[in-house]
Parts: C-alpha cells; sequence; structure tokens
C-alpha cells in the first residue's frame, strides 16, 4: 500500500513540474519572420525545396512577437506542399505547428522564362 501511495505522490509531483513548466512555453500563434533565401526555382535544376534563411515567431501568452524564433528548416516544424518542380507555376508552401500554420508562395519557371527575366532587367 504504501509503494502505491508513493508511486501516485510521484506521478503528481512529476505532472505538476511537467505543467508548470510548460505553462510560459504554451504557443498562441506562429508567423514567418522571414522567408528563405530561395523563392525561385527552375525546371530541371531544383528537385528539393530549400528552407535555408527561413524563420518563423513562435507566439505565447508570455512572450512578444519577434522575442522566440525558429529556423524553418529544423525538426520544430511540419512543411506541406503541393510543388511541381517540372512544372512552371506558383505554390504554396504550409508551415505548421501543432494545430498553428502560415504560409508563403514558391515559384517555379522553366529556363527560357529565367533568361527572358534577366534580359529584361538588363539596362
Amino acid at each position: 500500500m504504501k509503494k502505491s501511495i508513493l508511486f501516485l505522490f510521484v506521478i503528481l509531483c512529476f505532472c505538476l513540474i511537467i505543467s508548470s513548466c510548460d505553462a510560459g512555453l504554451r504557443i498562441l500563434d506562429i508567423e514567418i519572420a522571414s522567408y528563405p533565401d530561395k523563392l525561385f526555382y527552375v525546371i530541371g535544376v531544383d528537385k528539393d525545396l530549400d528552407l535555408e534563411g527561413g524563420t518563423v515567431y513562435l507566439i505565447s501568452r508570455d512572450t512578444p512577437k519577434g522575442e522566440y524564433s525558429e529556423e524553418m528548416s529544423g525538426r520544430a516544424f511540419e512543411i506541406e506542399h503541393n510543388i511541381d518542380f517540372q512544372k512552371e507555376g506558383i505554390y504554396t508552401v504550409t508551415i505548421k505547428r501543432a494545430a498553428f500554420y502560415d504560409t508563403f508562395p514558391i515559384q517555379v519557371v522553366s529556363k527560357e522564362t529565367l533568361e527572358s527575366i534577366l534580359r529584361d532587367m538588363e539596362p
């Protein structure tokens, strides 16, 4: 009987410690802080989404926006997209954490389209 009571007491203490530690970290929302370095992809050249350079604000009850952020490329987020790297178009990338998400667009272009854009930019 004493072992059972001691076991229940330990579990109760553990639950109280865990819940009090998490109280200040409860996420209320996420928001893209900075887009990835790469937002344009070329057919036949690029085959994978590159999130390097992108960061996401984690907004909680006790921290103001901008105080805490994480890199998109880390494992803290679930990434969803329907990008076809073989077809020109604008695609949406969704960054998720728990029930919260934010989105941003990327564009896939052909080599010819990219060359045309670069020619048009020349003085």
